[in-house]
């Protein structure tokens, strides 16, 4: 059986490293780590992660007859350490200024307007073949209006397909936007 890829919940991530959600709680909160994106909380990225804190722990441990150069890459990993932790720091003062600007908009009331407004066009286009058959001569109406909810049918069941996927900017599911499909 393949491993999972993706974890959705902080509590799914503890199983899969037969640990306690409370540990991997605070894991999230540690500099570089990597952070739920829009698939879920990535398995490799974060288990990389840990493995290079185990290497640096291992090493700082380790230092007790610690020859120059040992010590001198034990000084790069630490400013390492720093930069990445000063990095970490700033981009969560960026998120709050940011939200505190209101430049910021909400997921969950991004993602209801994009449904109000798809919900919008779908109505629309359904009133579609009742106000386009009077402009066809008055013995085609009927095939053309079919015509029409057929095709207008099948692009609202395109359109349900749609997911957005931000790693590969994808509008369905599994296919690359294309103005030619």
């Amino acid at each position: 059986m393949p491993r999972k890829k993706y974890a959705q919940t902080l509590t799914e991530l503890a199983r899969e490293f037969g640990m306690t959600p409370q540990a991997i709680h605070k894991w999230n909160y540690r500099p570089g780590f990597p952070g739920r994106g829009p698939k879920g909380f990535d398995i490799e990225a974060i288990r990389k992660w840990r493995d290079e804190r185990r290497a640096e722990t291992a090493m700082l441990q380790g230092t007790g007859g610690q020859s120059r150069e040992d010590a001198g890459d034990l000084k790069a990993l630490k400013t390492k350490h720093e930069v990445a932790k000063l990095r970490q720091e700033t981009r969560f003062k960026r998120l709050k200024n940011d939200l505190l600007e209101e430049r910021l908009i909400d997921y969950d009331d991004v993602s209801r307007w994009i449904a109000e407004k798809f919900l919008r066009v779908k109505q629309r286009l359904q009133s579609l073949p009742n106000e386009m058959q009077v402009l066809a001569p008055a013995e085609q109406r009927g095939m053309f209006r079919a015509s029409l909810e057929s095709f207008i049918c099948e692009l609202l069941m395109e359109m349900e397909g749609w997911r957005y996927d931000s790693a590969n900017e994808t509008n369905e599911s599994g296919g690359e936007d294309s103005e030619n499909e």
